[in-house]
């Protein structure tokens, strides 16, 4: 008896299990010694290589019935493989094995579940839901992120598996705020689970939500206020808030709302010394000096400008302190602004204090405005940040399309 043998016999039961055959059993009892060696003994790492083998097919798509399965591991031949097969990753494939697509954060999302029949089954079979993978994820964790898998998660809401971590320190609840619909059905487990647990990263709930970018919505808000964490103004390991974040991926109109909700300082500094104004000034340094030099599709960047321009507007709103160095070499919003030729939001921001140009050797590096694609885009940047600014806080339909077809700038 070889190796090559139980290859061979893996094989052909592999390809018998994935057409439904009830040969599959026959060939368990016409390799009786060969099974019983490899698969019934001592050797560990065969029985692991061919419950991975096993759980392939089990996973495979074209796969729709499960009795013949759950008979071949019923075998008396394959005691130690169903006992493996039970402490196996192959929950947490089924459940992570889930396609999500969403229309719109505006609407409700929509999912197809690829593999809820294998999931069904799996569930009757004494699978160990405490089991984790690489990451440190359980069959739970994947399957708390997608709505239409808490028929499963109603069942494997064990003792044994439900507080479990990741490898990063993040909770089931931390999985579950995943997307709007998730984190709005997981609220009838919110009561069992610590609200101000934080992770490795000194994050609680908002911190992650706010740096994976999760809140999307202002639905998604509401829902996430639903879980009153007692310090919405966390600071994580790298000293920065929910709030900053919001700024990073530019979501001013969940800021505002955020900011407002849980009366967050405006002016708060963390002990790594970031703030609402540093996280917005160095944000948009990096945006604007990456887009000012793009000579097609320019126009589509107007969204982006308009979006920081009303961040520094409701930062303004706020009462927040725009004369504050931003970084450790005490660097000021006016010095970036000069570097980047921005007269617009200098002159919003500061009034009629003229703009200076500063020559130290601060690690903002200039806009090279004697390139003529530079300095065209200059001129589009500023007419959008301008009218993006006025009173109406509305850009001009007509200038809006020609700039978004790349046109007119």
């Amino acid at each position: 008896m070889t190796v090559s043998e139980l290859e061979t016999f893996e094989k052909e039961l592999f390809a018998k299990l994935r057409k439904n055959s009830k040969k599959s059993l026959n060939i368990i009892e016409k390799n009786e010694k060969l099974v019983d060696n490899y698969l019934n003994g001592s050797n560990t790492e065969a029985i692991k290589k061919f419950v991975n083998g096993f759980n392939d097919v089990v996973l495979d798509k074209s796969v729709k019935k499960y009795k013949l399965f759950e008979a071949v591991l019923n075998h008396k031949l394959f005691t130690k493989v169903l006992a493996q097969f039970r402490e196996s990753d192959v929950l947490i494939r089924a459940c992570k094995d889930v396609k999500r697509y969403y229309s719109s954060y505006e609407f409700e999302d929509y999912d197809e579940i690829v593999n809820k029949k294998v999931v069904e089954w799996l569930l009757t079979m004494n699978i160990n839901y405490a089991v984790q993978d690489e990451k440190g994820m359980t069959a739970l964790m994947y399957a708390v992120k997608t709505v239409k898998l808490y028929f499963a998660v109603k069942v494997m809401m064990t003792e044994k598996s439900m507080y479990l971590l990741d490898n990063d320190g993040n909770n089931v609840l931390f999985h579950a705020a995943d997307n709007y619909s998730s984190l709005k059905e997981f609220i009838k487990y919110k009561d069992s689970y610590n609200i101000d647990h934080v992770n490795n990263n000194n994050e609680n709930l908002y911190c992650y939500c706010s740096r994976k970018d999760k809140i999307t919505s202002q639905k998604y808000l509401d829902t996430l206020k639903e879980y009153k964490c007692a310090q919405p103004n966390l600071a994580n390991n790298d000293g920065k808030t929910a709030a900053m974040y919001l700024i990073f991926y530019a979501k001013y109109k969940e800021l505002i709302s955020f900011v407002k909700y849980y009366q967050i300082d405006p002016n708060y500094v963390s002990k790594k010394g970031h703030s609402l104004v540093s996280s917005l000034i160095q944000r948009y340094y990096t945006f604007y000096t990456k887009k000012i030099v793009q000579k097609e599709g320019f126009g589509l960047n107007l969204t982006g400008f308009k979006k920081f321009s009303l961040i520094f507007e409701a930062l303004k709103n706020m009462g927040c302190d725009f004369s504050i160095s931003v970084d450790e070499n005490g660097t000021t919003v006016p010095m970036i602004l000069s570097k980047l030729h921005d007269e617009v939001t200098h002159n919003y921001l500061f009034g009629n204090e003229p703009i200076v140009n500063v020559k130290t050797d601060i690690k903002y590096e200039e806009i090279d405005v004697s390139d003529p694609n530079v300095a065209k885009n200059l001129k589009s940047i500023q007419m959008w940040i301008n009218e993006a600014l006025n009173p109406k806080g509305m850009i001009n339909t007509q200038t809006a399309g020609l700039m978004l077809m790349g046109l007119g700038h």
